[in-house]
């Protein structure tokens, strides 16, 4: 082990211990807010248990009462588009480009007329050697770089 990985190894461990401290540190943050909400929620239960609930006949359909309860529920539309705008960065806002087709027609710029070279390179057909199975005799095109030495198995062969 040479000095880069015992500093790398001593870091990992170091690094390794901080996270376990905060992990204890936090466990025990946790089990004081436990304890806290367990006596928050026991003064809530009797604060709702000293309360006298006095509700007259407001869902009853028909009554006066819950005519008179029952809160309008017509809904103000106004200014919702304005929120569900995306803003547009100042630049996209005032762009004023408009391509006319004007630009870059100089003889400088324009894309030269010019014939491209003929191929030279041959077909992948011309890299095939045919050749003879020892075992069958059957006769195959392969690639010559696959066609060394004197014996040569056909794939159907070789699978038997």
């Amino acid at each position: 082990m040479n000095t880069k990985d015992r500093e790398y190894m001593e870091n990992l461990n170091n690094s390794i211990a901080e996270v376990n401290k905060n992990l204890v540190l936090l466990a025990k943050k946790l089990s004081e807010m436990e304890l806290s909400c367990e006596y928050s929620f026991e003064n809530i239960k009797k604060a709702i248990a000293g309360v006298e609930v006095n509700i007259p006949n407001l869902f009853v359909e028909g009554s006066a009462e819950a005519q008179q309860s029952v809160p309008s529920t017509q809904i103000d539309y106004n200014g919702w588009e304005e929120e569900t705008q995306e803003e547009l960065h100042p630049m996209i806002k005032n762009n004023k480009f408009i391509d006319d087709g004007t630009l870059f027609q100089d003889e400088e710029d324009a894309t030269p007329n010019v014939t491209p070279s003929p191929r030279r390179r041959d077909s992948w057909e011309s890299n095939l050697v045919s050749v003879t199975c020892t075992k069958c005799g059957k006769s195959e095109k392969i690639n010559k770089l696959h066609a060394t030495g004197t014996i040569y198995t056909c794939g159907r062969c070789t699978r038997r």
